[in-house]
């Protein structure tokens, strides 16, 4: 099965005894988009393709998703990057456009490449 956890935006393939329990579980903590219910279901859904990527996804949630996933704060972040607390958190809200020159100082504090931020 595979299950989009809204926010933060995480990707999900679970299989195997449990994966009911874990699902459950996920759903009692997060909105979850399940995109295929059954490992053998041939109906595999690109997730760029789904109506939550195309209307939910932006360039400010996938930087907090990548900066989520290399387990840093907003703080650590502005130190690697050399950008400011606040404009990461005015980026990650949508106060402010992301653009290719703070993506690629965020994709390289990260170990990203910028296209990654722009969904």
């Amino acid at each position: 099965m595979l299950a989009v956890v809204k926010t933060p935006h995480t990707e999900i393939s679970i299989n195997g005894d449990g994966a009911a329990s874990i699902l459950e579980y996920l759903k009692k903590q997060f909105s979850v988009e399940i995109l295929c219910a059954d490992e053998d279901d041939e109906r595999l859904v690109n997730v760029r393709d789904t109506d939550y990527w195309k209307t939910q996804v932006t360039p400010g949630s996938l930087l907090m998703g990548f900066r989520l996933k290399h387990d840093l704060t907003q703080s650590d972040l502005a130190e690697r990057s050399g950008i400011s607390q606040v404009m990461i958190s005015d980026y990650e809200t949508g106060k402010r456009k992301l653009t290719m020159k703070a993506a690629t100082k965020f994709g390289t504090a990260l170990g990203e490449t910028p296209e990654k931020f722009f969904p």
